[in-house]
């Protein structure tokens, strides 16, 4: 989730400013949702099949979208 005070910055940026804000805000929201997956994971609480692959499967895509949005920044 991003602040007022993030939010009202993406909101004045624009062009590259705004691509780059945006970008770096979905990377982080992009890495709570691993941590969260994992931290089930690691708790025990996907110990069910279907909880179990989807929280690999977050972990798995999110982590490829990541990478892919900091390739884009490195450009």
């Amino acid at each position: 989730m991003l602040t007022d005070a993030e939010l009202d910055q993406l909101g004045a940026a624009a062009g590259d400013e705004f691509g780059t804000l945006l970008l770096q805000y979905m990377i982080r929201h992009h890495e709570g949702g691993i941590r969260m997956a994992q931290t089930l994971t690691d708790a025990g609480g996907a110990q069910e099949s279907e909880a179990f692959q989807i929280s690999q499967a977050i972990t798995s895509d999110q982590s490829v979208e990541v990478s892919r949005m900091k390739s884009m920044l490195a450009d």
